[in-house]
């Protein structure tokens, strides 16, 4: 059993949880925890899946593999229009191969062949 899970540090003076008072945050590092059944006991990886500032993963297996769809926070993608991430491990999440694309667009297609452009995403 896999469960993914964000961490996010909480400490500094400037800082009241993860958030300051100009929004920024601190980054949100993947972790995960495994167990042989649902009934635990579970055990935390030790270091982060993969270096990047993400949230909300989910996940599910295929006979491929493990896959990861996940919030993203990258900001380096015109102020937050990078939203969604993907990730994979076809070893059963022992390492990851974390994409490069964006998992769904920015802007969402309509019947009308108009297009409206989406903040944010939530399941």
């Amino acid at each position: 059993v896999l469960v993914g899970y964000r961490g996010t540090r909480c400490c500094c003076n400037a800082i009241i949880g993860a958030w300051s008072s100009t929004g920024e945050h601190e980054p949100e590092t993947p972790g995960l925890l495994r167990a042989a059944s649902w009934t635990g006991p579970y055990v935390r990886t030790e270091q982060p899946i993969f270096d990047a500032d993400v949230e909300d993963m989910f996940m599910w297996t295929s006979a491929r593999g493990v896959h990861m769809l996940m919030h993203s926070q990258d900001n380096a993608h015109f102020n937050h229009e990078r939203r969604g991430a993907y990730a994979f491990s076809a070893d059963a999440g022992v390492s990851w191969n974390f994409s490069a694309r964006e998992a769904w667009p920015t802007h969402l297609a309509l019947d009308d062949c108009s297009s409206t452009k989406l903040a944010k995403r939530q399941r």
